[in-house]
């Protein structure tokens, strides 16, 4: 049984409960009703008239400890209900987070490879926002930003284009790797291997750890 089964379950017998205590309440004032308006009645059972107010005391004490039983299994059945419709509320919102997540992440990949360099950094720094927001895609998106340095800089064209100086677009990515994300990827693998990083300002980079054969 699945766990909005279970709470619909446990507040179905609350509920049935909560009838059961009405029916005794309404038994109970209709006895009331009959044992105040009948004297007959106390004839029968062999009892006094004057002996009227303490039958009549111990019913009110009844019905006064049902009237409470009664309230008391609602507010419970009330308190279940508000603790399904919270705990459906909470799934519904992680899970519309988690989808909202992934989107993000597909969409910045998608547009890492756009013709359009300020495209290409925008998706970038929506990575580096993701992972300053998760901490379990951190890794992931260090890897990823990581693989587009390397694959940026690997071409021929590329090196002989930039021989001493890298493209702003690689200078803005070492700079979110080791400058700008020292904090968000502590303690992370980043993997460099391979890359063209000649006349590249890394003063105050954060190295430990790098893999930059």
């Amino acid at each position: 049984m699945s766990s909005p089964e279970r709470n619909g379950f446990s507040l179905l017998r609350v509920f049935l409960g909560l009838l059961v205590a009405l029916a005794i309440g309404v038994a109970a004032i209709m006895m009331t009703v009959v044992f105040g308006g009948l004297s007959t009645h106390y004839r029968l059972l062999g009892l006094e008239a004057g002996e009227k107010s303490i039958v009549l005391k111990y019913l009110g004490f009844a019905m006064g400890g049902l009237l409470v039983a009664i309230q008391a299994a609602a507010s419970h059945m009330r308190a279940k209900a508000m603790e399904v419709v919270a705990g459906e509320h909470a799934r519904s919102n992680r899970q519309s987070e988690a989808g909202l997540r992934q989107e993000r992440l597909k969409s910045a990949i998608e547009h890492l490879g756009n013709s359009a360099e300020s495209v290409r950094l925008g998706a970038a720094f929506e990575l580096y926002h993701l992972a300053q927001d998760l901490e379990e895609l951190r890794q992931t998106v260090l890897d990823i930003l990581c693989s587009d340095v390397r694959g940026t800089t690997a071409h021929d064209v590329y090196q002989e284009n930039h021989p001493s100086k890298p493209a702003e677009e690689v200078a803005s990515l070492l700079s979110l790797l080791f400058m700008r994300g020292q904090a968000v990827f502590a303690g992370l693998q980043l993997d460099l291997r391979a890359s063209w990083l000649n006349g590249a300002d890394l003063r105050k980079a954060r190295l430990s750890g790098a893999n930059l054969h």
